[in-house]
């Protein structure tokens, strides 16, 4: 990092050029002539690049050069990202100074699907990222436990380099418990499902702000009992085609821990082409807005509604409370449905912001001790409810809860929470959980 810096500056000495640097924190605005992209050894120019919003000729200011750094940092690529703006024989040139991060993660995890050491799910996550320099990845998640599972991906997300097509094919694999109490009070038992399901994704990038793809996989659920409900055909095996149209769009400033923008997706999968016993259909929409206020604090909320349609939606369709999404305060209060919605307001404060930091331990890569530290303060309010056909707005068909905690990001590499919720009648609970609420 402290290289690259010093070899550009050395390069402007040699060129016999004079070069001023400017203070960013002091600019009202200035036309930018160039961009330069220093300390990206192995990142491709046009995939930082593509992030900006700032482009040559234009005027800029503090504002919209700090977003654009934070999209920088956004890709999750480096471990650290500097903005300069050098004055040089009459020309402002934006140097982005970055630092690459380590991109081979062989990270353990362990899940708790429930209380006790028997609902704990457990594996290695592996992941190589930015292999070629376009901010690919290779993914392979290997689990043990209560819900063993595999999944291979690969993403492309600059599948022809410059034309922003996007290209992810998967497979996954997993033999989970069955999740519904109807289903089990139906079978008498706990059983489980065995899945197969590949897929296939093709898309389009259209701007920084807005892509979308089409998929089309393959579903294979097999199962010990035929019974309507426990598969959707009713035999031991769902054997069917997938496809789907998925469409997001990201105006976050940083994606990790958005303080203004906003992120909303919509996902529709249709199940059972080509087989005519099998006919459902699984809608997602999630919306999140980030909002700053006078640099002292942010809000942000979410609104999340899963939809089943079809006539004979089987349980493993069904959307669930208390397993990846779930309500605080209610963190192992199961519920189930055909759909569900989900509602959540968060309030932050941030008590350090941008903190670099790095350690020099022998034998161990610079890459992998060096990262961004932000701590936040957060005030929270979630809200929930589950529901078959038609919504029902009686009072005890919801639940909800509030709490206070305190956020660690440590950037690139993923973020700690610490939290403290209490339900409605006043009930709390601990919760540690890695990642971002939303």
């Amino acid at each position: 990092m402290k290289f690259s810096l010093l070899f550009f500056i050395t390069c402007l000495i040699v060129n016999g050029q004079t070069a001023d640097t400017i203070q960013i924190s002091k600019i009202k605005s200035v036309k930018i002539d160039s961009i330069k992209i220093v300390g990206n050894d192995k990142t491709r120019d046009f995939i930082i690049l593509r992030e900006l919003t700032v482009k040559k000729n234009e005027k800029v200011d503090k504002k919209k050069l700090d977003f654009n750094k934070e999209r920088v940092y956004s890709l999750g690529l480096f471990n650290f990202v500097r903005f300069y703006l050098v004055k040089e024989n009459e020309l402002v040139i934006l140097t982005i100074e970055v630092e690459e991060s380590w991109y081979i993660y062989p990270i353990p995890f362990l899940y708790f699907y429930g209380k006790g050491y028997d609902k704990a799910t457990y594996g290695i996550d592996f992941l190589w990222k930015n292999f070629r320099g376009k901010n690919e990845s290779l993914r392979v998640i290997a689990a043990l436990g209560y819900d063993p599972y595999l999944l291979v991906n690969y993403y492309n997300p600059a599948f022809w380099d410059y034309n922003e097509f996007l290209f992810s094919p998967s497979f996954y694999f997993a033999t989970p418990k069955n999740k519904s109490t109807e289903a089990t009070y139906l079978i008498g038992k706990d059983f489980e499902y065995k899945i197969f399901n590949t897929r296939l994704a093709f898309g389009k990038r259209f701007s920084q702000f807005l892509e979308s793809y089409i998929t089309i996989g393959h579903s294979y659920i097999e199962t010990d009992y035929a019974l309507k409900k426990v598969t959707a055909s009713g035999k031991k095996i769902d054997n069917s085609m997938t496809a789907g149209i998925y469409i997001q769009a990201d105006s976050r400033n940083l994606k990790q821990f958005p303080e203004s923008g906003i992120f909303a997706t919509f996902d529709y999968q249709k199940v059972g082409l080509l087989n005519s016993k099998i006919d459902f259909t699984k809608t997602r929409f999630d919306y999140r807005h980030y909002l700053r206020v006078k640099n002292l604090f942010s809000l942000r909320w979410r609104l999340l509604s899963i939809n089943n349609f079809g006539k004979n939606t089987p349980f493993y369709n069904y959307s669930f409370f208390g397993y990846d999404e779930y309500v605080r305060g209610h963190r192992y209060d199961y519920r189930e449905g055909e759909n569900l919605m989900f509602g959540s307001l968060e309030t932050s404060i941030p008590l350090l912001k941008e903190k670099e930091i790095s350690f020099d331990i022998p034998n161990v890569p610079k890459k992998l001790t060096s990262a961004r530290l932000d701590i936040q303060l957060i005030f929270f309010f979630d809200h929930g409810i589950t529901y078959k056909k038609a919504i029902s707005f009686k009072k005890e068909n919801y639940y909800s809860g509030f709490g206070i905690g305190i956020t660690f990001l440590i950037l690139p590499f993923n973020a700690v929470r610490f939290e403290y919720a209490m339900n409605e009648k006043f009930k709390g609970e601990f919760l540690l959980a890695t990642g971002f609420s939303f």
